[in-house]
């Protein structure tokens, strides 16, 4: 059985001797940014300097609870903040009501994109939390983009982020480890900067296309020759 982490392996009790983990492998050549950072504040109305977002489909899974209301409680302290949601989804009007009446402008619900990686591409933290998670697409272009991560631990995540190297973790559905840990970075934007390099690092070095293939590929093998 292949699964394309780990945790996915452990949480389907498969045997070791018949378990194989090949990770999820991207594109470095993917990243198409079709509008400036400029054109795209000026498309949502967003005059902050800083910017902080979460790609996920608004479903059962994902916790944007934990993320607005962690939203709520920074823009009582800052007024240079920006939070952005993308994606669309059944739980999305719920969600929506997270946001209290007074920073209704400056948390953002895009709704569906396909020029995602426009949007991604003015985050100054990008955020994804979570109730369970494989080998997130989301962080993988977070990644690419150089961006820090700050993820909620569990499942496949800690096998993408290793806390406080290439990324920063947090415990599920904690809004004060959430607000601590972008309020640090905002006032640490040269960590901010060091953890986005090294996610961009960790993301070519081990989550490559190449790689992907080339361990189907030995697996295929591997089979045909049993």
């Amino acid at each position: 059985m292949i699964s394309n982490s780990n945790a996915g392996l452990k949480s389907y009790k498969v045997p070791k001797n018949k378990a194989l983990c090949i990770y999820n492998g991207i594109d470095s050549q993917r990243v198409n940014i079709k509008k400036s950072k400029e054109t795209v504040k000026k498309e949502y109305r967003i005059r902050t300097t800083y910017v902080i977002g979460m790609v996920a489909a608004f479903r059962s899974t994902k916790d944007y609870k934990t993320f607005l209301i962690g939203a709520n409680e920074i823009l009582k302290l800052r007024d240079d903040v920006t939070f952005v949601c993308v994606g669309d989804g059944l739980t999305f009007r719920k969600c929506k009501s997270y946001v209290k009446d007074k920073f209704q402008d400056r948390v953002i619900f895009t709704g569906a994109v396909k020029d995602v990686d426009s949007i991604v591409n003015i985050f100054d933290i990008a955020v994804l939390c979570t109730f369970t998670e494989g080998i997130s697409n989301s962080i993988m272009e977070y990644m690419l983009l150089s961006k820090p991560v700050i993820a909620t631990d569990g499942g496949g995540t800690s096998e993408l982020i290793t806390d406080n190297e290439n990324g920063l973790l947090i415990p599920p559905m904690q809004v004060a480890d959430l607000k601590q840990k972008i309020l640090m970075l905002l006032n640490d934007l040269s960590y901010a900067y060091k953890l986005g390099v090294a996610g961009n690092s960790r993301l070519l070095r081990s989550f490559s296309l190449n790689q992907m293939v080339e361990k189907y590929t030995q697996a295929l093998l591997f089979l045909d020759n049993s």
